[in-house]
C-alpha cells in the first residue's frame, strides 16, 4: 500500500481486490478520492500492492507504436465527439459483435462514472473528452465477469485505468481490447462540481461537452447542459479550462504519472489529429 498519498492515482483497485474491511475510501480536501488502511484489520497479504499501478512495475508493449490518422465519415458522429469520432466507430464494431463497451459517462447526479454499454443507441453517452476523474465503481468486477463469460470487452479509460484493469484481472484475455488516450491529467471532481453549481445555480447536469463544436471546430467551447438551462463558454476564456491547462487543478499523482510515455499498456491510444491531413489519412 502506498505510504505517500500524493502518489495515489485514485484508481481504487486496491479496495476492489480486497474482500474485507481493511481498506476504506476517503475524499481529501481537494476533492480527490484516496484509500485508508485499517491496520487493526489488515493481515498484510500484499494484494493491494500487487494491483497498485504505482507500486507494480509496468508491463507495457515495448514495440514502437504505429501512427494512423483517421476520422468518421458521419458528421453527426464527429459532432458528438471531441475529435474525429474513432472511439464511436470502435465501440459500434464491438457492440455489433455482441460485445460490451466500458467508458466514462455522466450519471445524472453531476458525477462521472465508468459505465457498461451493451447497445449502440447508448454509445454516444461515452463519447467526448471528460476533463475530470471518473469513478470506476464496480467496473473491474463487471469487466472480469464479461471476460470470463467469453464476451468481447472494449475498455476505454486513462492510461492508469487501463493498467489497473489489467492488474486487477491478473492475466491476459484474448477477448479484451483496451484503449487509452493522450492524457493531460485529471482535475478534481469537486472543483468541477463547484463550478457547475456556480454557472447553473445549483442545477443538475444532463451532459457536459468539454470540447463542444457548437461555435465551430477552430473555436470550440465548454458546454454544460443542465436540466433547466445551458451554459456556454469559449474554451480560451473559461476559468475552469485555464486551471486545467495551466496544471492548477490536477491530481497530485498526475505530475509524476507512472503510465505516461510512448510505450503503452493499451492496445490503441487515441488522440487529436486536427489539421494532420497527410497521406496517411483515412475515413470510415
Amino acid at each position: 500500500m502506498l505510504d505517500n498519498k500524493k502518489k495515489c492515482c485514485g484508481c481504487l483497485t486496491c479496495i476492489n481486490i480486497y474482500s474485507c474491511d481493511a481498506i476504506s475510501i476517503i475524499t481529501n480536501r481537494e476533492g480527490f478520492k484516496n484509500t485508508k488502511v485499517n491496520n487493526e484489520v489488515c493481515v498484510s497479504c500484499g494484494k493491494c500492492s500487487e494491483v497498485c499501478p504505482v507500486v507494480t512495475p509496468r508491463g507495457y508493449n515495448k514495440e514502437l507504436p504505429k501512427l494512423k490518422g483517421a476520422y468518421a465519415k458521419s458528421s453527426k458522429i464527429r459532432e458528438i465527439s471531441s475529435s474525429g469520432g474513432i472511439f464511436y466507430l470502435l465501440g459500434k464494431y464491438f457492440l455489433k459483435k455482441g460485445g460490451v463497451v466500458f467508458g466514462a459517462a455522466w450519471n445524472g447526479e453531476n458525477k462521472l462514472v465508468h459505465q457498461r454499454i451493451t447497445q449502440i443507441k447508448d454509445l454516444d453517452k461515452l463519447c467526448g473528452s471528460k476533463y475530470v476523474q471518473s469513478d470506476m465503481e464496480s467496473t473491474y468486477h463487471f469487466a472480469k465477469n464479461d471476460l470470463e463469460k467469453g464476451k468481447l470487452v472494449y475498455f476505454s479509460g486513462t492510461p492508469c485505468q487501463v493498467k489497473t484493469l489489467k492488474l486487477f484481472l491478473g492475466r491476459n484475455y484474448d477477448n479484451l481490447f483496451t484503449q487509452d488516450f493522450i492524457c493531460h491529467g485529471v482535475p478534481s471532481p469537486e472543483v468541477l462540481n463547484k463550478y457547475i453549481d456556480e454557472v447553473l445555480n445549483g442545477g443538475n447536469v444532463n451532459r457536459i461537452f468539454f470540447r463542444s463544436k457548437e461555435k465551430g471546430w477552430s473555436n470550440y467551447s465548454f458546454e454544460i447542459i443542465g436540466k433547466e438551462n445551458t451554459y456556454h463558454s469559449v474554451f480560451s476564456e473559461d476559468p475552469f479550462f485555464h486551471a486545467f491547462l495551466d496544471d492548477y487543478s490536477l491530481r497530485p499523482s498526475c505530475y509524476e504519472c507512472p503510465c505516461k510515455g510512448i510505450f503503452r499498456e493499451s492496445d490503441i491510444t487515441l488522440a487529436d489529429y486536427w489539421g494532420g491531413g497527410d497521406s496517411s489519412e483515412e475515413t470510415f
